[in-house]
Order: structure tokens, then C-alpha cells, then sequence
């Protein structure tokens, strides 16, 4: 993909010098030649391309910037990493994941532990699901609201240890090795990943909201998809590895109705709490923030980094049919490994914990993605050059 593959095109016509002038031969030299000069100097270029592209059965329109997948992991852009922005980025998250977990722990203890504002307990008590649903199946009222903030300040809780416990697992890479059998470096490097992409990430804008990321239609679908593909390949090898497919689906549809039930309360609990701190006359600074943490939380209840970066790894890894099988979901995690200790070994201890926090889809498309943008632009300055 966008690499001389021997390829020929006939010749344009003699009235399309564009055309004329990017014919692809076989020769490493003329491949090169961009068509941008001459579509700068032409208004419509999206009319040049039209000529260009859509006059052929074939068009070649991926290989406009001559783009391809890296051939060494990304291993040589990590160098291109640590930019100014990154540490704005950085900041930005740690920040996020303070005011979010002082917010929540806030409020949910005091909850927990009966020091909520009566008022506010007033103002957010109304339908619940889950109490409706104990109702009838357990036949006995239970309090909603203080179920869904200790699961809440559970949740927190539980991704704050799995960061302490990713750093420790981490240093202690040797030792973990004498457990699990694999190589320290893979330890090392796989448990520090997953302690800023996928623990502490959570954290930035955490709640008990973004459960509801899991019934999000989109995703849903999707990972029914993935699910049901999964669950027919291991049900075709009977035995054990069957009753686990099984057990896999039966899981996955539990947990999806869960999620809906605690994401739904959750939402309305905090639409109550957060509608009673936003109606005072004269909000307190704590007032403010409340609502402006709910906002946050709002947006970030659809996890688009997370998706966008599993849609990556799909792209990347799973091939035609877009599944991630088990040994592809395995390499993707090597990868992420390998991608973090190239991180630390070029920028240290303090630059590479600034570009694992500030990492985003731009960042992925950049490892990922080799082209020949810059040779083209260069090539049509030079040419702007000549006409002059």
C-alpha cells in the first residue's frame, strides 16, 4: 500500500497534464512526483481529483500521499512524541483525574456515611430502577441512592488500586516473572501500559456514568458482534473450551442489563444532586464545581478515546473480517508493551510519563502510519519555485 508495486498505468490523455504528469511507472524516481503543484494553482481541486480518481474503475486514491502501514511498530516516530502541546495534554488529565476523584469522594462519603445535606437528600430522592426492581423481586425497599454511591466510590477505588498495583507489579517485573512464567521485560512493560492506557485513563472522568458506555447502540453492536463470533469459535471446539464460550455470552448479556440499570440511576441521582446545587441563589465555589464535574462527566461517559482506540487495533490487527481473535488481542498487547518501553527509553522516567498521559488517536496514527506527505509538499514548493 502506497509502495512501488510495479503497477503501470496507461497514459493520460494529452489534455489532462495532471494526469499526464503523475502516471505511475515502474521506477522508484517518478513515483514520487505529486500532482499538488498544479492543484494548487487550480481552485476546484476537488474537481482535478474527480478527474483524476473517478474516471477509472481502479482508482489508486489511497496511495494519494503514498501512505502505508509502518513496517517497525511506529518504533522510529516515538521520537516525535514529546511536543509542546503533550505536556498541556498531560496536565490537562492530571488535573481531571484530581478535581473528578475529590468531587466524587466527596460526596459519595458523605453519603455512605449519612452526612449528606438533608436538603440535597430531599431534592435527589424520586424513581430509581434498582429500587423498583428489589421491590418486586425481593419484596423489601432498599435505599438506591446509597447503593449506586458505594458502588460509585467502589469503582474508584478499585481503578486507584489497580494503578498502585500495575506500578508495583511493574518494578517488581523479575519477581513477577518467577510466578507467571514469562519474560520480565513483557511484565515490566505490558503492566506499566495498562496502568496509564487503560486504569488511569478511566480515572480522568470516572463514574458510575460510564457504564452506560457499554449500551451505547454503537458499541453495543459491535461488541455483540464481536461476542457472538467469539462464542461460535469456542462452542466448535466442545469440551471445556465450549462450556467457557457459553459462560462467556451468558456473562456478557448479564453484565450489559447491569450496566444499563446502575448507568440509568446513576444518571438520575446525579441529574437530582446537580440540579439542586445549580438552582441556589448564591452557589458555593464546591456548588460550582459539583456541576461542572457532572458536565465532564457527561461527556465523558461515552468513552470516545476508547473506542477510537479499539477501532484502531481493530483496523490494524484484525484483518478483513474486523475480529480481534484471541492471538491478535495477545499481539496487541505486545505491541502496547513494546510502543511503552521505547517511550521510556527515549524521553526517561519524566518525559515518558508526560507523552503515556498525553497519548491520544493522533499520537496512534502516527506509529502506526508511514506516508510521503513531506517529500510531496517539498516537491511543490520546488515546483512553485520554477513557475516563478
Amino acid at each position: 500500500m502506497g509502495q512501488n508495486d510495479g503497477t503501470s498505468y496507461q497514459q493520460a490523455p494529452a489534455s489532462d497534464p495532471i494526469l499526464r504528469d503523475f502516471q505511475r511507472v515502474d521506477t522508484a524516481e517518478e513515483e514520487t512526483t505529486p500532482m499538488v503543484s498544479e492543484l494548487a494553482a487550480n481552485a476546484d481541486v476537488k474537481d482535478r481529483h474527480w478527474h483524476r480518481y473517478g474516471s477509472t474503475e481502479s482508482p489508486d486514491i489511497f496511495a494519494y500521499h503514498f501512505v502505508s502501514i509502518s513496517h517497525d511498530g511506529g518504533l522510529k516516530d516515538v521520537q516525535n512524541l514529546l511536543y509542546s502541546t503533550q505536556y498541556f495534554y498531560a496536565l490537562g488529565k492530571l488535573l481531571g483525574v484530581v478535581l473528578n476523584c475529590y468531587v466524587i469522594a466527596q460526596v459519595d462519603i458523605n453519603a455512605v456515611l449519612g452526612y449528606t445535606d438533608p436538603e440535597i437528600l430531599e431534592a435527589s430522592r424520586g424513581f430509581l430502577a434498582t429500587e423498583r426492581i428489589a421491590e418486586i423481586t425481593l419484596d423489601k425497599q432498599i435505599d438506591g441512592m446509597w447503593w449506586i454511591q458505594v458502588f460509585e466510590l467502589s469503582y474508584m477505588a478499585f481503578n486507584m488500586l489497580c494503578v498502585l498495583l500495575c506500578l508495583i507489579s511493574g518494578l517488581l517485573a523479575p519477581w513477577m516473572s518467577q510466578v507467571n512464567g514469562r519474560h520480565y521485560h513483557l511484565n515490566r512493560w505490558s503492566f506499566i501500559a495498562h496502568m496509564f492506557w487503560i486504569y488511569f485513563q478511566e480515572l480522568v472522568s470516572f463514574s458510575a456514568l460510564k457504564l452506560l458506555y457499554y449500551v451505547t447502540p454503537l458499541v453495543f453492536s459491535t461488541q455483540v458482534y464481536n461476542m457472538i463470533v467469539m462464542t461460535q469459535e469456542r462452542v466448535k471446539l466442545k469440551g471445556w473450551e465450549s462450556v467457557q464460550g457459553l459462560m462467556y455470552a451468558f456473562t456478557f448479556l448479564v453484565s450489559r442489563i447491569v450496566f444499563l440499570i446502575i448507568g440509568f440511576d446513576s444518571f438520575l441521582v446525579k441529574l437530582r444532586i446537580t440540579a439542586h446545587n445549580a438552582l441556589e441563589k448564591e452557589p458555593s465555589y464546591f456548588s460550582i464545581l459539583v456541576v461542572l464535574m457532572f458536565l465532564f462527566q457527561i461527556l465523558g461517559a461515552v468513552k470516545i478515546n476508547v473506542f477510537l482506540q479499539e477501532r484502531f487495533y481493530i483496523f490494524l490487527f484484525g484483518g478483513q473480517d474486523g475480529q480481534l481473535d484471541h492471538d491478535e488481542v495477545m499481539l496487541v498487547e505486545i505491541w502496547q508493551a513494546i510502543v511503552t518501553r521505547k517511550i521510556f527509553k527515549t524521553f526517561g522516567i519524566f518525559g515518558g510519563t508526560v507523552v503515556m498521559l498525553g497519548f491520544d488517536d493522533y499520537d496512534f496514527q502516527m506509529l502506526a502510519l508511514d506516508d510521503k506527505e513531506t517529500e510531496i509538499r517539498q516537491q511543490e514548493m520546488k515546483n512553485e519555485v520554477k513557475d516563478a
